[in-house]
């Protein structure tokens, strides 16, 4: 028996193992692009990404609500205010919404698409301001950890110098499937 052989099967599984996730960040982005639920459902891990947007939504009500004076009005508006995030992250995280997320980028280009449809956000237009096709693509791709993958996108409609979209990959079942969508907050925001 050679005694090259294990550290070539070694050397064969670690690059397939590194090459993988990417290989997933590829698909998930052609799924975004074609804009067909049913390649994207299977690429998403639904719950923990609509979650996901509960719990930013939700943090930054309550900064919002904690520069307040303590009352209890304060209190039940950042009740009634979790409740109605819930349910509209619960209808606007699907599969349409979540290519008009990653594709419109940016939070207010997001909300405007979700405001102007009423199937949920939809996808921005195809080409920059001089004609040419502009797409989803990937600026910055790497490894948080062993079974944890993180990557900015910027969409389409978006300038290079707008903050991209975070989506953070976790290996799960064998898979590399999307678990979270970090929007960018722009600096002037509190």
């Amino acid at each position: 028996m050679n005694w090259k052989a294990p550290f070539v099967v070694i050397g064969v599984l670690a690059a397939g193992y590194v090459a993988y996730p990417y290989l997933a960040l590829t698909q998930l982005v052609d799924a975004v692009e074609s804009g067909d639920p049913a390649q994207l459902e299977p690429k998403v891990d639904w719950p923990s990404v609509r979650q996901g947007f509960k719990d930013d939504f939700n943090g930054a009500l309550a900064a919002r609500v904690s520069g307040q004076p303590d009352n209890g009005f304060a209190a039940l508006g950042l009740a009634l205010g979790a409740k109605l995030v819930g349910g509209a992250v619960d209808a606007l995280v699907t599969p349409e919404g979540l290519t008009g997320i990653i594709q419109a980028g940016r939070r207010d280009k997001a909300a405007a698409a979700a405001l102007g449809s009423s199937s949920g956000l939809s996808s921005p237009a195809p080409t920059d301001n001089e004609g040419k096709p502009r797409h989803t693509h990937v600026v910055w791709a790497f490894f948080d950890g062993l079974t944890s993958f993180t990557a900015r996108v910027r969409g389409r409609g978006e300038a290079d110098s707008d903050p991209p979209v975070r989506l953070r990959l976790q290996l799960e079942g064998g898979r590399w499937i999307l678990t979270r969508v970090f929007l960018p907050v722009p600096s002037n925001e509190q």
